[in-house]
């Protein structure tokens, strides 16, 4: 019975070792002086403005359109594998969901989210 989880053990033990030697790395290694900028919070590359009204939500929408784009891709890699498999009914399944994918980008273009400079 122990040795069915003892595989399990050792790569809990070397990720927690790995996770926290890292972070120890960092801790002695990293740098200890602390200014006003290094403090700021930094996602998007924009200064931090405290007004919600001038903030540009553009890098957001852009970043959630990859990701959804980059997900629903990933479900093709499945077909590619057994494309053989599935035959025919496959084939007409993963061009409805082309179908729909290029409608969504096309709609998206037309409407002009993927323009950054719209603003």
């Amino acid at each position: 019975m122990v040795n069915n989880y003892f595989g399990y053990l050792v790569l809990v033990v070397v990720s927690l070792g790995m996770a926290s030697s890292f972070t120890l790395i960092a801790v002695l290694l990293g740098p200890k002086k602390r200014s006003a900028v290094k403090d700021l919070p930094f996602e998007t590359g924009m200064p931090y403005v405290p007004s919600a009204k001038s903030v540009n939500v553009k890098f957001y929408l852009v970043a959630m359109l990859f990701l959804i784009f980059d997900i629903e891709v990933a479900f093709l890699y499945p077909y590619a594998l057994k494309v053989k498999e599935y035959g025919w009914t496959g084939f007409i399944a993963v061009s409805a969901f082309l179908l729909v994918l290029g409608i969504g980008i096309v709609y998206e273009w037309r409407k002009k989210i993927l323009e950054w400079d719209k603003d």
